[in-house]
């Protein structure tokens, strides 16, 4: 066997080395939406260099299996028949098990893991997927009464036959209002993430606080483990309660304000969001922005009243030349410097418009001024920016025009992405989501494009999908149809 330089170092260097390289983070599905799962511990999974390393020789591969089998996600019964041949190679480094829905047609998959969960003596953390069309109550039990299992985690309301064991481990992914769980939660279970619709009918008040809606929510010792709140507000409503709501929950992490219709942000806007911009400039970021969503989270060693800024979600709409588009991004950065995630919706110019596209290197300099910035989603980007490609006049429009497809697009949401990763050194990752049509079809790009390393290379997967256009599709027959006619 060749030599390599990892013979000499010592065992603690090479486990930190190690440890260091072990995982890949896995981006949520939602974009840039709190997910209790891709916070979990099993929303990494083991990186190409750990596989590497794990057989390059005896002395890598011991290192290595620690971090290998630390968290296990098993996808369905044939998996679990796996892990029931070689449950005794990994058994003791096994502390995560991600559970997938498997087939519903078989119970083979949960009686596997019903077998070797007694040999996973250092099993801390499950997660559980529910399947529609099973009961999974069985493996739930056997799971809940696991010696050292700390939590399960889930994202389905289990059945309530469940209701008679000891809740205190579970752990409900979300829930809303109108639909939580009561009786589940009586007997110990925890929510981490509770939803709420608002509108003018059930609106919120400090004046209210002994009879309203708010009260029953305030009260609630059901939601002592809260960790996230949604609030969607449907119509303009008060913002008042907000205050008492934050100091009420110690455990809540973070609360998310939702716009549904645009409207209440301009009529009421929460202290957090007006104290944050200067006088000056908050009729300029209310002409030109709308403000959807806005993130709070709990400051870290700090009071339990201190709370910041962490996400923003915005639109853009087509009458803004690009000048106003970026001096607008460069104001919302100045007034919430805190900022993580942003999600930036941009329309195309209007029609007729001779306003050229945003160039991704202006558009990643403005966003470089958030400084704090982690995850970015970017809504139509291909509408706005511009792809400054050295071919020749006649070719670029044959892609604009022949080949506007989510191929090409790709291209350009790459090519965008790397000016932008250059830019911004403290981004983890972008979310595209993209919308075209060419001729017959209409396409649609999504998904995320992570940095790799200091190099600030681009990696990840955008999803492709493509629908039938019958408008498109008639409009060129009756084309097609006329020029036949014609050449006749």
């Amino acid at each position: 066997m060749p030599w390599h330089p990892f013979k000499l170092l010592p065992n603690e260097l090479l486990h930190s080395i190690v440890e260091y390289i072990a995982y890949t983070p896995i981006m949520p599905m939602l974009p840039l939406e709190p997910d209790s799962f891709s916070n979990s511990p099993s929303h990494y999974c083991p990186s190409r260099e750990l596989l590497a390393l794990s057989v390059l020789d005896w002395r890598l591969r011991r290192v290595c299996l620690p971090f290998l089998f630390k968290k296990i996600k098993v996808r369905d019964g044939e998996d679990a028949e796996k892990m029931k041949d070689y449950v005794v190679l990994f058994a003791r480094f096994t502390r995560t098990l991600a559970i997938g829905p498997f087939d519903a047609l078989t119970m083979q998959g949960d009686e596997a893991i019903s077998r070797i969960l007694p040999q996973l003596e250092h099993l801390a953390y499950v997660e559980l997927q529910q399947s529609s069309g099973r009961d999974r109550t069985i493996l739930l039990r056997k799971l809940l009464v696991h010696p050292t299992v700390i939590s399960v985690l889930v994202r389905d309301i289990p059945d309530e036959s469940i209701c008679d064991e000891d809740l205190s481990k579970l752990i409900l992914d979300r829930a809303s209002w109108d639909s939580y769980p009561r009786e589940h939660l009586e007997r110990g279970m925890k929510l981490e993430r509770l939803n709420i619709l608002m509108s003018s009918d059930n609106q919120l008040s400090e004046s209210d606080i002994p009879t309203s809606f708010e009260s029953q929510l305030i009260k609630s010792v059901m939601f002592s483990g809260l960790k996230e709140l949604h609030i969607t507000m449907s119509d303009a409503v008060s913002s008042s309660f907000l205050s008492a709501l934050l100091s009420t929950y110690p455990t809540l992490e973070e609360l998310w304000l939702v716009d549904q219709y645009g409207h209440q942000f301009d009529d009421h806007t929460p202290s957090c969001i007006s104290s944050s911009v200067e006088e000056s400039q908050w009729p300029y970021l209310t002409e030109h922005a709308l403000i959807r969503r806005i993130g709070l989270r709990r400051a870290v060693g700090q009071s339990s009243d201190e709370w910041y800024i962490m996400g923003i979600a915005m639109e853009v709409t087509a009458n803004h030349t690009n000048n106003i588009i970026l001096t607008t991004l460069a104001v919302v950065a100045s007034s919430f410097p805190t900022v993580e995630n942003v999600t930036v919706h941009l329309f195309p110019v209007c029609y007729g418009s001779k306003e050229p596209c945003i160039h991704p290197k202006d558009f990643a300099t403005v966003l470089a001024q958030f400084p704090s910035l982690k995850q970015l989603l970017l809504s139509r980007p291909h509408t706005r920016l511009d792809v400054d490609i050295d071919l020749d006049e006649k070719l670029s429009a044959q892609c604009r025009i022949g080949f506007n497809t989510p191929f090409f697009e790709e291209f350009m949401a790459l090519w965008c992405t790397a000016w932008i990763a250059t830019e911004i050194q403290s981004l983890h990752a972008i979310y595209i989501e993209d919308t075209g049509r060419d001729c017959l079809t209409l396409w649609h790009l999504e998904g995320w494009l992570h940095v790799k390393n200091s190099d600030r290379d681009i990696g990840g997967t955008l999803i492709r999908r493509r629908t039938r256009n019958s408008v498109r599709d008639e409009e060129l027959a009756e084309v097609l149809l006329k020029s036949s006619m014609l050449s006749i």
